[in-house]
C-alpha cells in the first residue's frame, strides 16, 4: 500500500465530525480495516497505527461500537482496534492507547463494557461470529496488559462475568484463543494471593556476610537474557504476521549519551599476580588445588574422588546427602527424545484451575509434605554426607499407593523449597529464590522416594512460582529423571526426558517483587518401579564435585600428574571459600595464539558446562596426537558458589556476575574480579590478546545454537560506528540480509560460518552482533571495546533442544549433542588464525 493511500485515509478520519450518524463511517472503516490488513512493511504498519490512533478515528470507532447493530461494520471495527492495541505492544510504546482514549473525551471504561457486552450476546443481530469473538478477546487482553487498563476492568466489576461467559464456551480446538485470552484477562485483574510458605519474600538461604543490601538485588537482565514483558499468545493472529515482529529497521539512532563507559584500568604492579598462571616457575607450590590433586590416592576411583570433593565444597547450609545420579557420573540418553507433543485438554483444565483458585482461594487447602526452612534447622554437616539411596531402596519393597511422596532437595545444586499435597497424587511445587534474592525461580533438582513411589499411580506435580512468561516447556519440552532401579537393573547410568500432560500457564499468585502473578510448570509422570528413588531435573546436573572429578580424571587417565600440558591452578576463592580452578592446556610459554574459554556464569545454565567438557575432552585428545593448534585458557565455572546451592542466575551477593565485567568487585565478586584480571594481563602485559574468546551459556526460550558477537557498525555508540576493527566489518566477509529490513546486509564472521558448516544444528538466523547499550558491562563487550579482542562471541545452546527436522518435529539436546558442540568448537578454532 502505498504512502498517499493511507495519507488519504488519515484526513478523511481527521475531517470528520463527530456527531456525524454512525452509518456514514461504513465506508471509511472497511477501506481502513483493508489497508492494515494489506501492509507488508511493519515500519511503515507501525507509523500508520499511530497517527490512527491520535485521530479522531479511535474514539469514532469506539462510539460506533455502542451503537451499530451491522455485523460487517461491527467486525471491522473489532478488527481496526486489535490492530491498535497489538501494534503498540508490539513496538512497547510507553503511551497507553487507553489514556489517550481518556484524553480525547472516550470513557475508556465503556469500551470494556461494550466489548463485554459483545461477548456475551447468544442471538440476534449482536451475536459475534468466531472471527469476531476472538477479536473481542483479544482487545480485553490487550487493555489487561496495562496497569491502567487493568484498574479500569476492576472497576468495571466485569471479571466475575468474563469467568461465567469461559464457562459457556464449548470445549473445541478453534475456540481455544478465545478462552485463553479471557483467561488471561482474568488471571492479570483477579486478586492474586500469597504463596503458602514461611517467609516467602525471601530464599531460604541467606548469606550473611554480604548483609541486607544483598537482598537488593540486581535486575538487569545479562547478555543471554530476552526478557520480555510479552506474552506467547496461543493459536494465530487474524492480523498481518507484521503485527507481532520487530519494527525496529537496523539503523541505529543517536543516544543522548553518545560515549561508552570507562574502564578502570589496572596498574602493571597490580597485574603481575597473574603471572604465576602462566610461569611454572613463579608458581605457588602451595597452590590448594595442586595439593587437593596429590592427596588423593592413585588407585581411588571415580566415586571415592567424588566423595573426596563433595565432602569439602562448603555451602551456606549442610548437605544430606550425595545424589547417585552425580557420584555415577549420568549422562543423557543416545536415542532421540522428541518434544512432547502439547495436549489442549489438559491446558484448558489448568487454566480453569487457576481461574477457580483466584476467585474461590478458600478451594485451596495444601498439606505441606516437605519443608526446607524446617528441615535447614536440622541440617547435618556436609563432612557427613554419602550416597544412600541405594541404601533406602532397600528399606520397603511394596509401594502403597495411598502413602504421601518424600522429596528431598538438600544435596549439591538441589533445589525445591516446599513440597504440598494438593490431590491423591498431585503435588504443588515451591522452588526456592537465589540465595539472597527475592525471585529469579527456574532451576529444580529434587529426590523422590519412599513407600508412596508406586507404578501403578500417575503423579502430577505443579512448580507453582516460576518467573518467565515464556519458556520452551509451552512446546513440548520434558524435564530429566534419572531412576536409581532402573540403573540398577539396566547397568545403564541414563537421565531420560520423561513427562507427559505438560503445561505451562499463568496462575494466581503474587510475585514477591511485582505486581503480577507467577506462572506454573505442570507434568504428570509414572514410575517404573515400586519403591524406587527418582532424581527430578529441569536440565542435566552438572555439579561443582562433577567439575573438580573430572578435572583430578583427565590429570590422572590422560597424562602424568605433573605434565604441565594440562596446568590446573586456583584463579581465586569463591565467596563461600570453594576453590575456582583455571586451567591451561598446551600452553609453552607463550601466551599468543592463545583462545580462551569461559561457561557457567549462570548457574542454571548447566548445559554450558556439558559443552565445555566436550570441548575439553577433545582438546587433550588433540594435545595427545600433537594435533592442538592453540594453547587453551580456561574457565569452566565463573559461578561456583550458585552452581552449588541450586541458583538459577545469581551468586551469593544476588548480582548477575555477567553484568559486574566493568568494575567488578574483589569481596562481592573475586571470580569476575580475578578473571578479568588475568585477560587484561594477557592483552597488556603479555601483549597476547585470545585469538578467540568464548563465553558459553545456555537459553531457555530459543532452539537450537547460536551465537552473539560485537561489530562496530551495529553499535548503539556513533564513535563505533567508523571503526573497522569489529567481528565482520570487512569486503571479505559473506553477507546476510537482516531479517528486519532487506536492504541491510549483516557481513558473517569466519568464526560463525565455520561452525554452521560443522554444526547442523547451529542457527545463522538467530545470530546476532549488535553492541547494546544496556549490555556494557558483559563479558563480550568488555572484552571486545576494553581489552580489544575482536573475536569475542557468547554461545548460545537451547536448554531445550533443536527445531531443525522437519517434518519430525523438535527433538531433545542429549548430553551427547552439546558434547558434540564442544567438539565442534574446538575444532573450529583450530582453523582460525
Amino acid at each position: 500500500m502505498v504512502e498517499e493511500d493511507f495519507e488519504q485515509i488519515l484526513r478523511e478520519w481527521n475531517s470528520i465530525a463527530e456527531n456525524i450518524p454512525g452509518e456514514t463511517f461504513a465506508t471509511l472503516i472497511s477501506r481502513t480495516k483493508n489497508i492494515l490488513s494489506c501492509f507488508q512493511d511493519a515500519k511503515g504498519l507501525r507509523q500508520f497505527v499511530e497517527r490512527l490512533y491520535n485521530s479522531i478515528a479511535f474514539p469514532g470507532l469506539a462510539n460506533l461500537l455502542k451503537i451499530t447493530r451491522n455485523n460487517q461494520i461491527r467486525g471491522d471495527i473489532l478488527y481496526i482496534i486489535q490492530a491498535i492495541f497489538e501494534v503498540l505492544l508490539a513496538t512497547k510504546k510507553e503511551t497507553n492507547a487507553l489514556t489517550v482514549c481518556q484524553r480525547q473525551t472516550v470513557e475508556a471504561n465503556q469500551l470494556v463494557l461494550d466489548v463485554l457486552k459483545l461477548l456475551e450476546s447468544k442471538s440476534g443481530n449482536r451475536k459475534l461470529t468466531l472471527k469476531q469473538h476472538k477479536c473481542a478477546a483479544s482487545i480485553l487482553s490487550s487493555i489487561s496488559r496495562h496497569k491502567e487498563g487493568r484498574q479500569l476492568i476492576i472497576e468495571a466489576k466485569v471479571v466475575e462475568r468474563l469467568h461465567a461467559f469461559l464457562l459457556m464456551i464449548q470445549n473445541e480446538k478453534n475456540r481455544d484463543t478465545i478462552i485463553y485470552k479471557i483467561g488471561q484477562t482474568i488471571l492479570r485483574c483477579g486478586p492474586l494471593h500469597d504463596l503458602l510458605v514461611t517467609g516467602c519474600k525471601y530464599s531460604a538461604l541467606s548469606y550473611s556476610p554480604f548483609g541486607s543490601s544483598a537482598l537488593s538485588g540486581d535486575t538487569a537482565s545479562s547478555d543471554s537474557s530476552e526478557e520480555s514483558e510479552e506474552e506467547e499468545e496461543t493459536g494465530k493472529s487474524s492480523l498481518p504476521d507484521s503485527r507481532t515482529c520487530s519494527f525496529t529497521n537496523g539503523t541505529k539512532k543517536k543516544s543522548k549519551k553518545c560515549h561508552p563507559p570507562l574502564n578502570p584500568y589496572r596498574s602493571a604492579e597490580e597485574l603481575e599476580q597473574y603471572r604465576q598462571h602462566f610461569d611454572s616457575t613463579e608458581q605457588d607450590n602451595e597452590d590448594e588445588l595442586t595439593n587437593a590433586s596429590q592427596s588423593i590416592g592413585s588407585g581411588w576411583t571415580r566415586q571415592q574422588i567424588y566423595e573426596y570433593f563433595a565432602r569439602r565444597t562448603k555451602s551456606i547450609h549442610g548437605f544430606r546427602l550425595i545424589p547417585c545420579p552425580d557420584w555415577i557420573n549420568a549422562v543423557g540418553n543416545i536415542a532421540e527424545e522428541p518434544f512432547f507433543i502439547k495436549d489442549r485438554t489438559v491446558c484448558r483444565s489448568k487454566l480453569f484451575k487457576s481461574l477457580n483458585l483466584v476467585l474461590n482461594p478458600n478451594s485451596y487447602r495444601p498439606v505441606v509434605v516437605y519443608d526446607l526452612d524446617a528441615q535447614l534447622l536440622e541440617a547435618e554437616q556436609t563432612r557427613s554426607i554419602r550416597m544412600e539411596d541405594i541404601e533406602t531402596i532397600s528399606k520397603h519393597h511394596i509401594g502403597k499407593p495411598d502413602v504421601p511422596l518424600e522429596f528431598e532437595s538438600r544435596f549439591e545444586s538441589g533445589n525445591l523449597r516446599r513440597a504440598m499435597r494438593v490431590g491423591k497424587q498431585e503435588y504443588d511445587l515451591i522452588l526456592n529464590s537465589d540465595v539472597n534474592s527475592c525471585g529469579r525461580q527456574q532451576w529444580f533438582y529434587f529426590r523422590i522416594s519412599g513407600e508412596g513411589v508406586c507404578p501403578s499411580n500417575t503423579y502430577t506435580f505443579n512448580i507453582i512460582n516460576l518467573e518467565k512468561q515464556r519458556t520452551l516447556f509451552n512446546q513440548g519440552m520434558q524435564p530429566v529423571i534419572f531412576s536409581v532401579k532402573r540403573y540398577l537393573a539396566s547397568g545403564y547410568p541414563l537421565w531420560e526426558r520423561s513427562g507427559t500432560s505438560i503445561c505451562y500457564y499463568r496462575n494466581g499468585f503474587r510475585q514477591t517483587v511485582a505486581d503480577q502473578s507467577y506462572w506454573s510448570l505442570s507434568f504428570t509422570l509414572r514410575f517404573p518401579y515400586d519403591n524406587d528413588v527418582v532424581y527430578i531435573a529441569y536440565h542435566y546436573p552438572y555439579t561443582y564435585s562433577q567439575l573438580m572429578t573430572d578435572t583430578v580424571t583427565w590429570q590422572r587417565s590422560i597424562f602424568p600428574l605433573k605434565d604441565d600440558r594440562l596446568r590446573v591452578t586456583t584463579l581465586c576463592r569463591s565467596p563461600c571459600g570453594n576453590l575456582v580452578p583455571l586451567l591451561l592446556i598446551d600452553y609453552k610459554g607463550d601466551a599468543k595464539s592463545s583462545c580462551v574459554f569461559m561457561s557457567r556464569v549462570h548457574p542454571g545454565e548447566s548445559n554450558s558446562s556439558w559443552v565445555m567438557r566436550g570441548l575439553i575432552i577433545t582438546a587433550l585428545q588433540n594435545v595427545v596426537d600433537s594435533k592442538q593448534a592453540h594453547p587453551l585458557v580456561i574457565l569452566p565455572m565463573l559461578n561456583v558458589d550458585g552452581t552449588v546451592h541450586g541458583c538459577s542466575r545469581t551468586e551469593l551477593s544476588n548480582e548477575d556476575l555477567n553484568r559486574r565485567w566493568l568494575t567488578p568487585d574483589l569481596y562481592r565478586h573475586p571470580t569476575i574480579y580475578h578473571a578479568k584480571g588475568l585477560l587484561e594481563f594477557m592483552c597488556r602485559i603479555l601483549d597476547a590478546k585470545p585469538v578467540v574468546l568464548c563465553d558459553m551459556h545456555g537459553h531457555s526460550r530459543r532452539f537450537n545454537a547460536f551465537v552473539y558477537g560485537c561489530k562496530a557498525s551495529q553499535s548503539w555508540c556513533p564513535d563505533d560506528w567508523s571503526q573497522m576493527n569489529g567481528q565482520g566489518d570487512h569486503s571479505a566477509m559473506e553477507q546476510k540480509n537482516d531479517e528486519r529490513d532487506n536492504d541491510v546486509a549483516i557481513p558473517i564472521p569466519l568464526f560463525v560460518r565455520l561452525l554452521q558448516s560443522e554444526l547442523p544444528l547451529f542457527d545463522t538466523d538467530q545470530c546476532s552482533f549488535e553492541v547494546e547499550k544496556n549490555r556494557e558491562t558483559t563479558a563480550r563487550i568488555v572484552g571486545w571495546r576494553h581489552l580489544g579482542i575482536s573475536n569475542i562471541y557468547t554461545l548460545e545452546c537451547s536448554l531445550a533442544g533443536s527445531n531443525q527436522h522437519p517434518p519430525q518435529g523438535p527433538k531433545h539436546f542429549s548430553t551427547t549433542s552439546y558434547l558434540q558442540i564442544g567438539q565442534a568448537l574446538m575444532k573450529v578454532t583450530s582453523i582460525i588464525d
